[in-house]
């Protein structure tokens, strides 16, 4: 077995394991049409418009998020200022990295993209 294949399984096994790091998140790749909404399991950081990471963000403007989600999970590569959805919010897409298979996907929310 190759050293990438033994990565790509942890990243699997361990990272976008619900049981450890991931949660199931709601992505809509088109945020006109609910039919493209999938769950999917991701990890995902909330940070204030200071950058300060949120604790909780249940009644909270989100403005800035970062997500790392499994490129064989999301089955394709968003373009920068792409409009999703996660969990029901519109975001723009700020940027998108792909290292060994896991998407770093940097989100922006406001009033002007509402």
């Amino acid at each position: 077995m190759k050293l990438r294949d033994v990565i790509q399984r942890d990243i699997d096994r361990v990272f976008f394991n619900t049981e450890e790091f991931a949660e199931l998140h709601d992505w809509q790749n088109n945020p006109n049409n609910k039919a493209t909404s999938r769950r999917i399991p991701m990890m995902f950081e909330a940070f204030t418009l200071d950058g300060r990471p949120l604790q909780s963000f249940d009644g909270i403007a989100i403005h800035n998020a970062t997500v790392h989600v499994s490129h064989a999970q999301l089955a394709y590569t968003p373009s920068r200022s792409e409009f999703i959805r996660l969990d029901g919010r519109l975001y723009k897409i700020v940027s998108v990295g792909n290292g060994d298979g896991v998407l770093k996907i940097i989100l922006t929310s406001d009033d002007d993209v509402m």
